[in-house]
């Protein structure tokens, strides 16, 4: 397994490399270094990109996978492009590549939305009048496709596609850390609310640029061992049995086998996951 802290691809590492990052390159973002931005400024627009890829993705009724993708896209793209920034508004706006991300991860994830139904859902989630709220509980939005406003989105998201597809280097495909805890509990037979526990832990990683430090396993492990750390439940009493070969006989499987990390990596993860996902926001936000 990958060290879960990551690094930048270098000759002969896997093409998966490049999307794994360290803590120090989360704070030498082409927004720190180009746009002047404070790193906490920072992870609060991404966070409030992500926030707006939910809303939209749950206006549009969309699978828990594609907004998941949609969310990795948009950290990914702010490892290599900045944040809007200056009075002249240069770099990408976080709302804008938002919506644009949950277009492209509509068509790699096969989950079919045209264009305008992605517009529909974008202006009716940025709309925070108590009249558009109404309009977005009740998902009755329908943006008029002569209205200006609907010609700027449509240019907004094709204009932005180019430039994410790109900057992603094309590379759209994405490991989800979700899928590997559900597969991985179901082998240890781990209670339903721990793994609900994990699960929305994992959902508030993809908030936070966190979730490119680790690769897929390392993270759904690091959510599973911090779920078990705030349940006060020893991770250890999960296990699994393996059938090999007749002679080898019959085995159990670790926690960390089903995984297939190392501790440190989980702990690693799950120290992460306080610190950078759960403690910096509540800081933020006093």
């Amino acid at each position: 397994m990958t060290a879960s802290t990551g690094t930048r691809p270098s000759t002969g590492q896997a093409p998966d490399d490049q999307w794994l990052f360290s803590k120090s390159d989360l704070s030498l973002t082409p927004s720190v270094l180009q746009g002047g931005l404070d790193a906490n400024e920072e992870k609060q627009r991404r966070f409030k990109g992500v926030g707006a890829i939910y809303r939209m993705g749950e206006y549009m009724r969309l699978a828990q996978h594609v907004m998941n993708t949609a969310a990795i896209y948009l950290h990914r793209f702010y490892m290599r492009k900045p944040l809007e920034y200056g009075p002249n508004k240069i770099g990408h706006s976080h709302y804008e590549m938002a919506a644009t991300c949950v277009f492209l991860a509509c068509k790699v994830e096969e989950s079919h939305r045209k264009l305008p139904s992605v517009i529909d859902a974008a202006m009716a989630s940025f709309d925070k009048s108590p009249a558009g709220a109404q309009r977005w509980m009740e998902r009755t939005f329908r943006a008029d496709p002569s209205s200006k406003e609907f010609a700027r989105w449509r240019d907004i998201i094709l204009l932005s596609e180019e430039t994410l597809l790109e900057t992603l280097c094309f590379d759209l495909i994405v490991e989800h850390p979700h899928e590997i805890l559900v597969k991985a509990c179901s082998r240890l037979s781990v209670d339903t609310p721990l793994v609900r526990l994990a699960w929305t832990i994992l959902n508030d990683c993809l908030r936070d640029a966190t979730c490119v430090m680790f690769e897929a396993p390392v993270l759904a492990a690091g959510a599973f061992y911090r779920s078990c750390q705030t349940s006060q439940v020893d991770p250890s009493k999960f296990v699994a049995k393996w059938s090999g070969k007749e002679q080898e006989g019959e085995r159990q499987l670790t926690w960390i086998d089903v995984f297939d990390v190392d501790e440190s990596e989980a702990a690693e993860a799950a120290e992460a996951i306080e610190n950078d996902v759960y403690l910096a926001h509540e800081q933020h936000a006093q």
